[in-house]
């Protein structure tokens, strides 16, 4: 049963994606998460040409990623990010909301585009006879918009990387994709633990042992 606390605090967020959609303007897109249901998070957003997303959307891999490192965080602000279809460049900041149990059950979140002010700098670079503005030297994360196939796509990434089947690897092996993937926060994710079960080849009960330590 969903908790009546945690529909209180996500009601209460709900207007400030308007308020900060106005304030932030047209570049910043404004995002109101309701994380007991990962798969169809998006309760409210504002400015969603940014990404493309709309209401009964899912929470982006990244977001995931950045909420399983975040646990004892209030907020996150201005990490850097990247659309993996596209490449447009995001800043992002996030919200943590929590119950009276101090569980995340929401996340508010402004995820700013900054393909103009890329565009400006480099502009005003050339104005200043500065030369030819150089890229950032470190690849920001992509951010992928559907979580449709997520689990598989991390899944097959971790296993690849260790250039062995699930049927031939060791025990140790299989606890790295694990805990890999626990990283990525993947198991959020509603059957996360059956599916990654069933593809290394191990029971339910294993995939939380590993979990465990």
């Amino acid at each position: 049963m969903l908790s009546t606390k945690a529909d209180e605090i996500l009601r209460f967020a709900r207007p400030l994606v308007d308020f900060l959609g106005d304030v932030m303007g047209e570049d910043c897109e404004v995002v109101l998460h309701d994380l007991r249901d990962p798969e169809r998070s998006i309760l409210a957003i504002r400015n969603g040409q940014v990404t493309g997303r709309s209401v009964g959307d899912s929470v982006t891999d990244y977001a995931l990623e950045v909420l399983r490192e975040s646990q004892g965080q209030d907020y996150r602000a201005h990490y850097p990010g990247r659309l993996a279809e596209g490449g447009k460049a995001l800043r992002l900041s996030s919200l943590f909301l929590r119950d009276d149990e101090g569980r995340i059950v929401g996340m508010l979140s402004l995820n700013q585009d900054l393909s103009r002010l890329r565009e400006a700098h480099e502009t005003l670079g050339r104005l200043l006879s500065l030369g030819e503005v150089s890229p950032p030297d470190r690849e920001d994360p992509p951010i992928h918009l559907s979580i449709e196939n997520l689990m598989n796509l991390q899944l097959e990434r971790a296993i690849r990387d260790r250039g062995v089947e699930p049927g031939r690897m060791t025990v140790e092996e299989k606890r790295g994709v694990v805990e890999e993937l626990d990283r990525k926060g993947i198991f959020l994710l509603r059957g996360a633990v059956g599916a990654v079960a069933r593809r290394l080849e191990v029971s339910e009960q294993t995939v939380y042992r590993y979990l465990r330590g």
